[in-house]
């Protein structure tokens, strides 16, 4: 399953926008992040397939059972799913309020820096390292 576009992890409640690779659909989405999971998940908050059968060739051809959803709630309220894979990944950025912290660590050494960049990613925390 994939947990991240455009280098942005797929974490729950943070505010997105993006465009469709679909023939039909030239809008900007913008909504919360409310779910992400497979087919069954998505085909509960509306009519994937037909969805689907409006991408690009190259998309349009992948399984959507395989595929991997997540379902935003737009300014309307409503629940809309979209396919990772419909995502045209370099318009999929993070747009509610965020902000950079700098943390430094001193007397750590390389192995133990590494652990510790590990684990904030794990957390779904974008990380760069200025020395």
């Amino acid at each position: 399953m994939i947990t991240s576009l455009n280098n942005i992890p797929l974490v729950l409640n943070i505010e997105v926008s993006f465009n469709l690779q679909s023939t039909t659909d030239k809008q900007t989405w913008r909504g919360q992040l409310v779910a992400v999971g497979g087919f069954d998940v998505a085909n509960t908050y509306g009519d994937v397939l037909a969805v689907h059968n409006n991408m690009i060739p190259a998309v349009a051809k992948k399984e959507p059972v395989s595929l991997t959803y997540i379902v935003i709630r737009t300014a309307d309220g409503a629940l809309r799913p979209f396919a990772t894979d419909w995502i045209e990944e370099s318009t999929f950025s993070r747009t509610d309020n965020v902000e950079d912290i700098q943390v430094i660590i001193h007397n750590v050494n390389a192995a133990a820096s590494a652990n510790i960049l590990g684990v904030i990613r794990d957390l779904g925390y974008e990380v760069t390292v200025v020395s």
